[in-house]
């Protein structure tokens, strides 16, 4: 079956939960991508976002901490202040596309 790329609010939003890295590389192309992070250890995400990718564009990080406090480094596409992350606990934050970058629709909240 062919990849379906029917964007959000028509098609599903992309739910991404890659395997823990150091540094990530994370795709970006739907109009409502989740990103969901199990953090073994700190890591930095870099996205690479779509050129088709419109304005308005959301992005939410859902990231869980293990025994350990691990952080939450934004690079590439993202301008933001890191998510300290608390040992066991888990941190959300959501993100809008401005056309160039996402940036923070508010601040990081510990949901647990």
């Amino acid at each position: 079956m062919p990849f379906d790329r029917t964007k959000w609010p028509h098609g599903k939003a992309t739910r991404l939960n890659p395997a823990h890295a150091a540094a990530q590389s994370v795709d970006v192309w739907n109009n409502k991508t989740i990103l969901d992070l199990s953090l073994a250890g700190s890591t930095t995400i870099n996205l690479v976002v779509d050129p088709e990718t419109e304005p308005g564009a959301e992005l939410l990080v859902k990231a869980t901490a293990a025994a350990n406090s691990h952080d939450v480094v934004f690079g590439a596409q993202i301008d933001a202040p890191n998510i300290t992350g608390v040992a066991g606990k888990t941190k959300t934050q959501s993100f809008i596309y401005t056309g160039s970058i996402f940036v923070p629709s508010g601040a990081a909240v510990q949901i647990d």
